[in-house]
């Protein structure tokens, strides 16, 4: 006979961790949004993580098979492949992901009678990027045809989304007009950066030269040439300048300090953020600009161009400064003001720093990303 306790007792329903499955893109920034995102969820004792990163290029023996492919078909197929895991017999709860297209053939096949809510973030849409046009190496093809397929294949993908995470209202607002995806079904939220690993140096020690620095992989898209010929022809007698991209991008920057080989998220990035005075990104096309948040967590005044979700990091004339695109006078008169005036620098350097514990914590935002696949209810 039980207990009067146990009669009495709330029952208590032991519920299994949902498991969920991370699709993350290993490009740039992308990534970053990833480990910080599987680094929150896999210590949440609600969830069993499953983490499935994708990388769509590599160079390995794939890569040589299929070389006669162009590379984005050979990104899709490696992307396609690596969603392997997604195929397993036990399932899963729910899916976020970062990738589109090469989610369909799970969607289609084994998501299909499964039906687990898939979350996709993103921070842009196939249109948007077609609007940065050779930018973006006429990203999705130059046949309309081919742009018609894609768009197809991209609203499909965000029709079957239980919920969709854009990066910037800029992308938001493409999910919505140019893809139809209902207003309630789209949550903007920011990535963020660790803001305990970049920050500002404990003792910024006044310098003889001020030191602008750049970092962008894409060295013309992001406006390396600019600032360089910015820099050589009205700044060099200001200040040094460093640029850190990939190799073989940058072809003449006699003069700078130029800085290739640098990992992201190492000792030695780091480093160049503590002692510079000021980044400058005068990027003509981008979605969004991790740099630039980091720039912010090290207490950086930011210089940049409103493109895109760039235009949404900062309130101009507060945390950073924007200019127009290729606008070389306006770029050099920015910096200028910045690099004359140390009580400017660092009037600005602490509300950069303080916005970017507020609204870019990587932490934070992961939490709040969790809290929305909390939302999605266990099929």
């Amino acid at each position: 006979m039980a207990s009067v306790e146990a009669v009495l007792a709330p029952s208590r329903v032991v519920r299994r961790p949902r498991r969920v499955a991370l699709v993350g893109a290993m490009v740039a920034g992308v990534a970053t949004q990833y480990q910080n995102v599987a680094a929150a969820a896999r210590v949440d004792p609600q969830f069993d993580v499953v983490g499935v990163p994708v990388s769509p290029y590599a160079a390995d023996a794939f890569e040589r098979w299929l070389r006669v492919l162009p590379a984005s078909v050979r990104g899709s197929i490696r992307s396609i492949a690596a969603t392997a895991p997604l195929f397993s017999r036990s399932g899963f709860d729910l899916v976020w992901t970062q990738i589109d297209l090469p989610l369909l053939p799970w969607m289609l096949t084994a998501n299909a009678h499964a039906q687990a809510p898939v979350i996709y973030t993103a921070d842009s849409t196939p249109a948007l990027l077609r609007s940065f046009g050779s930018l973006y190496g006429d990203w999705g093809g130059r046949w309309r045809i081919k742009s018609w397929a894609r768009d197809r294949l991209h609203s499909a993908v965000l029709k079957r989304a239980a919920a969709v995470n854009a990066w910037s209202e800029w992308a938001a607002r493409s999910m919505r007009d140019d893809y139809g995806v209902p207003a309630e079904r789209v949550t903007v939220l920011p990535p963020g950066v660790d803001t305990e690993f970049w920050s500002p140096p404990q003792q910024r020690l006044p310098s003889v030269r001020p030191r602008i620095l750049f970092v962008g992989g894409d060295f013309v898209r992001k406006g390396g040439d600019l600032l360089v010929d910015v820099w050589r022809t009205r700044l060099r007698h200001l200040a040094d300048l460093d640029i850190v991209t990939a190799r073989g991008k940058a072809s003449d920057v006699a003069g700078a300090n130029l800085h290739t080989g640098v990992e992201p998220n190492s000792a030695r990035l780091l480093a160049l953020y503590q002692q510079a005075d000021v980044l400058a990104i005068p990027t003509r096309a981008d979605c969004f600009s991790m740099a630039g948040l980091e720039g912010l967590a090290c207490g950086l005044p930011v210089v940049t161009c409103p493109v895109g979700g760039v235009a949404e990091l900062f309130s101009d004339q507060e945390q950073g400064f924007f200019v127009k695109v290729d606008d070389g006078r306006a770029l050099a008169g920015t910096l200028q003001q910045l690099l004359t005036s140390a009580p400017l620098r660092q009037q600005v350097s602490a509300r950069a720093r303080r916005l970017a514990v507020q609204r870019y914590d990587a932490r934070r935002n992961a939490e709040r990303l969790l809290s929305l696949i909390h939302e999605q209810d266990a099929p």
